[in-house]
């Protein structure tokens, strides 16, 4: 989920020019808020709605998102909530509408609320983002693109499928052949159908924007990487692990060891390798993943457990079996450390945990686990 846009970055000049007509209170809101002293910037909710009151101004606007963002980071979101729609409302009666900083409050209105698990309300906060940026920005500007892109992410969310595969459709109608804008949007629209496991139909716009976004940003262009993952993750979808195995090797050299996606991609590549048989390769691979995880997340993660149940996977058809059942006992204490007893996810690796006692001739030990599962 996107970070909270903050729209009172444009402030620093005016506020360097006209300190003197800036009240104390607000100085203070904003100065704590810059330091990321969310406690301190609820403390001073009293003062800003003092100050506030009969004000319809950008300072105002600018005060309740300070706010709103502020319970937002402490997870108070229903008091998230009633800030974000008092900016809304103050930022709408500014000089037309407020522009670029109503859209903003509306991308931030739209996430919270799927936050919340309010989602009709979500889903009306991201219709009235697209028809706002659409007359702000214009349908072939990259502030517009990047709008539906988000917005189909949250209606991806909602299960409002149909929606979202009609706003890309219609919006790739709009731009430019072979620009960067159709490559990216034929990435999302490819995502799509890959998701709601319309596999056939997610081969074209994805083999068609990796074409479009080699050749309009090039082969190290953070939109061709994505791409081209995507493109490895429909070939996994579709069984054609060769070809996803090419995929995800490029994608591998051309991105930062360091970064999220790396690992990600590394997951896929090992799982690639499990299918096609080549178990040391993928040991290799979870083996550093489970270490890169270990430092990041640490150990009590959820994903970690992920990992661990993975690469247990893996000893098993290596007929490690021992190693194996340390692997997903490990998994599944993580799971109960972290109260998902409960979750699917649990239950899948009970299941994994009988596989391995099935195949090392212990079926006694496995009934127990199948029926906890």
């Amino acid at each position: 989920m996107k970070k909270l846009i903050c729209c009172a970055l444009f402030l620093a000049g005016f506020t360097h020019l006209l300190a003197q007509d800036i009240p104390l209170a607000y100085q203070q809101l904003e100065n704590s808020y810059n330091n990321s002293e969310f406690e301190a910037c609820i403390k001073l909710t009293r003062e800003i709605e003092s100050f506030s009151i009969n004000r319809v101004d950008t300072l105002a606007a600018n005060s309740f998102f300070y706010l709103a963002s502020s319970h937002n980071q402490l997870g108070n979101l229903d008091k998230a909530l009633d800030y974000f729609e008092k900016e809304k409302s103050l930022r709408a009666k500014l000089p037309m509408g407020d522009g670029i900083y109503y859209s903003m409050n509306l991308f931030n209105l739209a996430y919270t609320y799927l936050q919340a698990g309010k989602y009709a309300k979500a889903g009306l906060s991201a219709d009235e983002l697209i028809v706002s940026d659409k007359k702000i920005y214009g349908v072939t500007s990259p502030e517009f693109i990047s709008s539906v892109i988000s917005v189909v992410d949250i209606y991806i969310e909602l299960d409002r499928f149909g929606d979202a595969e009609k706003l890309l459709n219609a919006t790739l109608k709009k731009q430019e052949k072979k620009s960067l804008n159709e490559g990216k949007l034929l990435t999302k629209l490819g995502d799509l159908y890959t998701y709601t496991g319309q596999l056939s139909k997610a081969v074209q716009p994805l083999e068609k924007a990796t074409d479009i976004l080699f050749d309009v940003a090039g082969e190290e262009s953070p939109e061709y990487i994505s791409a081209a993952i995507s493109l490895g993750i429909l070939y996994m979808g579709q069984g054609k692990y060769p070809e996803a195995e090419e995929v995800f090797e490029v994608a591998l050299n051309l991105l930062d060891p360091s970064g999220k996606a790396y690992n990600a991609v590394m997951n896929n590549q090992a799982l690639v390798y499990q299918r096609l048989g080549q178990l040391d390769k993928s040991e290799e691979l979870f083996s550093k993943i489970k270490s890169a995880d270990s430092a990041s997340i640490g150990t009590n993660h959820p994903d970690y457990a992920i990992t661990l149940s993975n690469m247990g996977m893996v000893l098993c058809d290596e007929g490690k079996y021992k190693e194996a059942e340390t692997a997903l006992v490990a998994a599944l204490q993580v799971m109960k450390n972290s109260n998902e007893v409960n979750s699917t996810s649990y239950g899948i690796k009970l299941n994994n945990l009988a596989r391995i006692y099935l195949k090392s001739g212990h079926p006694e030990k496995a009934i127990p686990q199948l029926e906890l599962a």
